[in-house]
């Protein structure tokens, strides 16, 4: 006959094989990509932004704004796909309102700016990210990617000056739920890779 103290023991030792067989497949079958990041910079300017040396930015309508658009090789090897992209963009305005963040010409997010700055030396930071688990849409295997930031004014019309751009391809781990308590007590934390 198993008393209570025997059937707990057996269960655990199942539940615990059960979450490690589970998580042995998904890796098998997963893997994991490569996370990747580079910037991305302007020049041009005539003072400096966001602890830059003099002339690390560029302003909307300036030579060396080129539409808002900076390209970088794929730096992905190995067959990784591109699930993961982020962009953090260091900038000053005098009254945008908005910036989108295009990779080949798919949104990776838009930004709304919470402040301006508009003095030398100064700097804002914001970031967009999208996670496409089947693989970014028009990202270049083996080519050139190019990333533009489009800047949308609609109350005070004025240059927004981007000093440079911070990609990241395939971040890290998001831990999005506590699915299991261990024997100890402790929530298990089950980790989506948005890379995999």
């Amino acid at each position: 006959m198993i008393n209570n103290l025997n059937f707990l023991k057996i269960y655990s030792i199942y539940r615990t094989l059960g979450v490690v067989f589970l998580l042995t497949i998904c890796a098998h079958f997963q893997g994991f990509s490569q996370s990747v990041t580079d910037t991305l910079n302007w020049t041009g300017g005539w003072c400096s932004l966001c602890d830059g040396p003099v002339g690390n930015y560029a302003c909307e309508g300036s030579t060396d704004w080129n539409n808002g658009e900076k390209s970088f090789n794929d730096p992905l090897t190995g067959g990784d796909t591109a699930k993961q992209v982020s962009v953090r963009v260091y900038y000053n305005t005098f009254g945008l309102d908005s910036f989108a963040v295009q990779l080949n010409g798919i949104n990776v997010g838009t930004f709304i700016t919470s402040d301006t700055a508009t003095a030398c030396g100064s700097c804002l930071t914001s970031t967009v990210s999208r996670i496409e688990p089947a693989g970014f849409p028009g990202y270049i295997y083996g080519g050139t990617n190019t990333i533009k930031l489009i800047p949308y004014h609609v109350f005070i019309p004025g240059p927004s000056c981007v000093s440079s751009a911070i990609y990241t391809l395939n971040g890290p781990p998001v831990v999005v739920a506590s699915i299991l308590k261990s024997d100890a007590g402790a929530p298990l934390d089950l980790k989506v890779y948005p890379n995999p």
